[in-house]
């Protein structure tokens, strides 16, 4: 499903091919007036995810989460090392097939990005709308989508009228409404209460056993404690591996170069 084979990401200002010299100018330093950070957002980074699994990726704020979470919907191209999704290889991929990628990938994000000049149907609908969906198949899909949320009754209610766990759940809604094979959740509980925060992993883990691969970050100690699933743990961009935290259970690292090995395992189930 999800392929990174010894990928770099570097913003403006900060040098990709340092890591050879990984351990000088850890601060930084200048060349020819321009700021270069000692490491890039993401380092050389090699992992795979197989279909239907459910995978934690974990790291300090900063770590360099978020960033990889863009590589992989696309958002972000890498500065090196290739990326593949699907089977689709990122560095032959023509722009205008990109869009049709991004349809099999539904994306959360910690703030809900929701529209609160819209109703929550509205905003569940965007992802038909901008893929062309039919009217009779947004009209049967939407309220399937907040059924499955627990949120049928809450369609014509404005966003901002929801507390933040009923917010987010809208956003997963919104992220599902086109049924993805892929769901990238970028710290989804941040905001939350421990009682939200697991009731969004329960639905996460529901949508998971139905057969959608989940890669989850967060630093949220209450879930990942509570759940024995794979982790991919970053730390100043480089991919830690093993995590001792959750060693004999973290996702499939890989040596930089080397072919991907099939690592399939059985969708993960909510514990009774």
């Amino acid at each position: 499903m999800i392929e990174f084979d010894d990928v770099s990401l570097a913003y403006p200002g900060q040098d990709a091919d340092h890591g050879a010299n990984r351990g000088a100018n850890r601060g930084g330093d200048t060349r020819q007036g321009v700021r270069v950070n000692a490491r890039p957002a993401i380092d050389r980074v090699s992992f795979s995810i197989a279909s239907g699994a459910f995978t934690f990726l974990t790291g300090r704020s900063g770590a360099g989460k978020s960033s990889l979470l863009k590589l992989i919907a696309g958002l972000e191209r890498p500065s090196s090392g290739e990326i593949r999704v699907n089977g689709a290889s990122y560095s032959r991929l023509k722009p205008r097939k990109l869009p049709a990628l991004r349809r099999q990938m539904g994306l959360i994000f910690q703030d809900n990005q929701l529209l609160s000049d819209r109703s929550v149907f509205d905003n569940v609908a965007l992802p038909l709308i901008i893929g062309r969906f039919g009217h009779a198949d947004i009209q049967r899909r939407v309220p399937a989508a907040l059924e499955r949320v627990g949120l049928a009754a809450h369609a014509a209610a404005n966003p901002t009228t929801l507390s933040g766990g009923e917010q987010q759940r809208v956003g997963i809604a919104r992220a599902l409404v086109a049924r993805p094979r892929l769901l990238l959740a970028d710290e989804p509980t941040g905001n939350l209460d421990a009682g939200m925060s697991q009731e969004i992993m329960d639905l996460l883990l529901d949508f998971n056993a139905a057969g959608v691969t989940v890669l989850l970050a967060t630093h949220d100690t209450g879930l990942l404690d509570g759940h024995d699933l794979p982790r991919l743990t970053l730390a100043d961009g480089r991919l830690v591996s093993p995590d001792p935290a959750s060693a004999g259970r973290t996702a499939r690292a890989r040596t930089p170069g080397r072919p991907a090995r099939s690592t399939r395992r059985a969708p993960a189930r909510r514990k009774d």
